[in-house]
């Protein structure tokens, strides 16, 4: 009786450690591909400063609208991969995209008629935007989704319904 019940013990936990050790490996599964949505995020906030920056040769302006393009790529294939792990959070994404383009569009489409400035020239002359709150936004719901408590995936859900 003793073995068995020893055995039965065993097994269980086992059981538990594998389904936990799973659950925590799809859950930095999940992290890397967040993580890696935000920053291509921020590295397209960052082609204004790069467009401002540019040196005017050829090269460079192609290398940039190159980087452009493949951000676009990037961003796109994100909002598509996390719609596919939550419709609620990809929504949170999407506007995270969006509120980024809208603050930065104009002012790269202004970037790029003026002069380039050089590294060295202070840039707080320049307008940047703030986009703190949509950035935390999207974060808060990152940091929800990944949990485990359930009702904060339900709080995902209710700020991006």
């Amino acid at each position: 009786m003793l073995i068995i019940s020893s055995a039965i013990t065993l097994i269980t936990g086992s059981v538990a450690t594998l389904l936990l050790t799973k659950w925590f490996e799809k859950r930095e599964s999940k992290r890397d591909l967040f993580a890696n949505a935000y920053k291509t995020v921020l590295a397209w906030e960052e082609m204004l400063n790069r467009v401002r920056r540019r040196s005017n040769n050829t090269t460079d302006v192609t290398e940039i609208t190159k980087e452009f393009h493949d951000l676009q790529e990037k961003l796109n294939y994100y909002q598509g991969i996390i719609s596919v792990q939550s419709k609620w959070l990809g929504k949170s994404y999407s506007s995270l995209v969006k509120a980024i383009k809208d603050a930065n569009g104009e002012l790269i489409s202004e970037a790029w008629k003026k002069k380039a400035i050089k590294p060295t020239d202070d840039t707080k002359a320049y307008q940047h935007p703030d986009s703190r709150a949509d950035k935390e936004k999207f974060l808060q719901d990152t940091r929800s989704w990944l949990s485990l408590l359930c009702f904060r995936k339900i709080a995902v859900w209710w700020r991006n319904k």
